[in-house]
């Protein structure tokens, strides 16, 4: 059970207290990605997860929007 984030909210969404992260793969992510985001490919995402800050609201997305979900 996840709050859905739609890309027309982006813009409003506090970068301070924020983290996008970009889950498509390195070569998908330099065709060109959203601004202020990370890439962490899906899978490599729970390798990570001590990189990331767990006070903010941590936000995933793709191309589609599946491997976010997942």
């Amino acid at each position: 059970d996840m709050e859905a984030v739609y890309w027309n909210e982006i813009d409003n969404l506090d970068m301070s207290k924020t983290i996008l992260i970009d889950t498509r793969t390195k070569q998908e992510n330099e065709i060109g990605t959203i601004k202020n985001s990370i890439n962490i490919p899906l899978d490599s995402i729970r390798a990570n997860l001590d990189k990331l800050d767990k006070s903010k609201e941590i936000v995933l997305f793709c191309q589609v929007g599946l491997r976010g979900y997942l």
